[in-house]
């Protein structure tokens, strides 16, 4: 009977010595024509292979020499059909556990099954499916939205649970999906999203009226009541995120309309949208709906400037969005990273008073993707030498995080810094003033590409006052720090290819200072990539290990921070990704987490040491951490991270990176 381990894959893969081991541990298991193996629901997760008969699933028959039942082990679910005897059947099964030992322990048994899953059971339709819908959208300028709906909830998101259930408002994802919409999203039927501004309107604020978004960074313009203008990034990355997160509101806002969609109800509503509520009256006024307290409580958190407004609105739209695409195809005229090249070319000048082009070759250009305020920080001798000052103000104003004590004191100075800087107009003014004279210049324009820029003379800091006090102090040979802002998914390529267009073999190194989610540990460790892996087309790209010596600097600097090294998923939408996926690239992979830029960077970064623009020895470093856990509903992006969890592991990452660079140019 055990012979069936020969022949059936992935299980014919296994070494001779690893299938004679798992013989001995297998059950052996009689039925006859019609007896139930697998009922939906149950929650035992043994595989099972078939040594003689077949068996009978709703999807069709399985045949002796195969195997079924993987998917509770693999992805952690309950069983989702039930599977009986087509004949009379003899089967051999493995534990759920012994399984998955097979997946972890043996590459060639995870390749196969892999293989097997996606490319014969296509266990990933849906997102394919969802990608070429959206693939050819573009290529019509069109979105469909109700065409695109229904394939996004067929995805059933890890950070979107509550999507297919039409009783409970997943208040976590909503949120989620709002603060990265404009905020107008309530009352805009029609988007017009494109990667390059009509001619007509190459100055929109001089038209339109320019629409915020809390967390991410987009530009907005209503152009009249009801239609609005996007301009998305380049590359697919933040049209396939600005469309899922509509996706996310549509669902949920219809739960919302079906709460309200009652007459007296949406009097109520209306008479409330009027009335100049203070909070607590709104508060009050809110518990005439069907909500519950903590649903009230996370309507007010996500609306705060007139809920009912939003409610108003939300009650008359129906999400019936028209979307407009236009992204550019053979324009000579200048892209938007042309522009942005243009404007750090002027600043280069500007601090160095050479264009990069023109830039002595002994001048060192160091490359940083980061959020750009905790580098400045740790290299602003305005903030460092005013701790004390930032603590003392801290406990007089009554400050929320005034009497905590962390590990690492001056990472709760730099988390203060902004409120205290916020408190005095004339701080900030102080500030930006010593900044510049030490040497930082950040430039104010981010020609529509969504992309901050802080350059930094790196002989001029050490001269201005004290940096962080666990950074190398930068050497006094001459060196550039170009700090950017994160990029946006593909966006990333187009990005780095313009900085080594613009400084080229004077790039010494490209350092990604950035944040994940992660398949292993916690929210606030950190993740050291070995490869990368892209999720669009499984492409691999090789990443050299950490030098032992900085490794172990690493980990002494983050202390009780976990520190995981493997391989790092670079997926194309966060809302794309479901738990299937994200067990199956845990599990047959061995992914330690997820980002959305890093094999974007690499791509190009490797493609311009073979076209011999940056040199061969050029360092790259890639350092995460930890904001979210997508297969921890309650530690995902839909829960903010406090700053006890977030700011310390960001700033262990940046002294590494500093620190990291100020040390090759010691030696250089």
């Amino acid at each position: 009977m055990t012979d069936v381990l020969d022949i059936a894959s992935p299980f014919c893969f296994l070494s001779a010595a690893e299938r004679v081991a798992l013989r001995a541990e297998l059950q052996e298991h009689v039925l006859t024509a019609g007896d139930t193996i697998i009922r939906a629901g149950d929650t035992d997760d043994r595989v099972y292979l078939i040594a003689t008969g077949w068996v009978e699933t709703p999807s069709g028959r399985i045949e002796a020499g195969h195997y079924f039942g993987e998917r509770a082990a693999l992805f952690g679910e309950a069983r989702q059909v039930d599977v009986t005897a087509g004949s009379d059947t003899t089967l051999v099964s493995l534990s759920g556990d012994r399984f998955m030992r097979l997946v972890h322990e043996s590459k060639p048994f995870a390749q196969a099954l892999g293989d097997i899953l996606r490319d014969k059971q296509g266990i990933f339709r849906a997102f394919d499916q969802f990608m070429a819908e959206i693939g050819r959208a573009v290529a019509r300028n069109e979105i469909p939205f109700a065409k695109v709906l229904p394939l996004y909830q067929s995805l059933v998101p890890a950070l979107h649970p509550y999507a297919l259930d039409p009783k409970v408002i997943d208040w976590g994802a909503l949120s989620y999906a709002v603060r990265r919409l404009p905020l107008n999203v309530t009352r805009t039927f029609s988007w017009f999203l494109t990667d390059n501004l009509p001619r007509l309107y190459q100055e929109p604020d001089t038209y339109f009226t320019s629409m915020s978004t809390a967390a991410r960074p987009r530009s907005t313009y209503e152009m009249l009541p009801g239609k609005s203008m996007v301009l998305i990034r380049d590359g697919i990355s933040d049209l396939v995120d600005f469309v899922t997160c509509l996706c996310v509101f549509a669902i949920e806002a219809l739960k919302i309309r079906k709460r309200i969609g009652r007459h007296d109800l949406l009097l109520h509503v209306e008479k409330s949208a009027r009335a100049d509520l203070d909070r607590p009256a709104t508060i009050e006024a809110l518990k005439a709906l069907p909500f519950g307290e903590e649903e009230i409580h996370r309507l007010v958190e996500l609306w705060p400037d007139r809920p009912f407004s939003r409610l108003e609105e939300i009650a008359a739209h129906h999400e019936d969005f028209a979307i407009h695409v236009k992204k550019q195809r053979e324009n000579y005229n200048s892209r938007h990273s042309e522009v942005w090249s243009a404007q750090i070319a002027r600043a280069t000048k500007d601090l160095l008073g050479e264009l990069p082009s023109a830039l002595p070759e002994d001048v060192a250009v160091h490359v940083i993707s980061s959020n750009t305020h905790s580098v400045t920080n740790c290299l602003s001798a305005f903030v460092v030498s005013r701790a004390e000052e930032i603590m003392s103000w801290a406990k007089s104003s009554g400050h929320r995080l005034a009497n905590e004590t962390w590990v690492e004191p001056m990472d709760l100075v730099y988390t203060l810094t902004r409120d205290w800087l916020a408190s005095s107009p004339q701080r900030l003014t102080a500030r930006r003033a010593a900044d510049e004279a030490a040497g930082m210049i950040k430039l104010r324009q981010t020609a529509f590409t969504g992309i901050e820029v802080e350059l930094i003379d790196a002989t001029r800091i050490v001269k201005a006052g004290p940096i962080d006090a666990n950074v190398t102090a930068p050497a006094s040979k001459p060196a550039l720090i170009v700090n950017i802002d994160f990029a946006f998914g593909q966006q990333a390529e187009e990005i780095i290819g313009t900085l080594v267009s613009l400084f080229g073999r004077r790039i010494r190194s490209v350092n990604v200072l950035g944040k994940a989610g992660a398949l292993v540990g916690r929210r606030g460790d950190v993740l050291v990539p070995t490869r990368f892996i892209e999720q669009s087309n499984d492409g691999l790209h090789p990443l050299e290990h950490l030098a032992a010596n900085e490794t172990e600097r690493l980990r002494k600097r983050l202390g009780p921070i976990g520190l995981h090294i493997g391989p790092m998923l670079t997926v194309t939408g966060t809302l794309l990704q479901n738990r299937m996926m994200l067990n199956f690239y845990k599990h047959l992979w061995g992914c330690v987490g997820l980002e959305m830029e890093g094999s974007f960077y690499h791509r190009k970064l490797f493609e311009s040491v073979e076209l011999g623009v940056l040199s061969e020895d050029v360092t790259l470093r890639y350092l995460y951490y930890v904001s979210d856990l997508p297969l921890d509903h309650t530690s995902n992006l839909s829960g903010r991270m406090s700053p006890r969890e977030g700011v310390p592991p960001l700033y262990a990452i940046t002294r590494e990176i500093l620190s990291g660079i100020f040390d090759s140019e010691a030696r250089r």
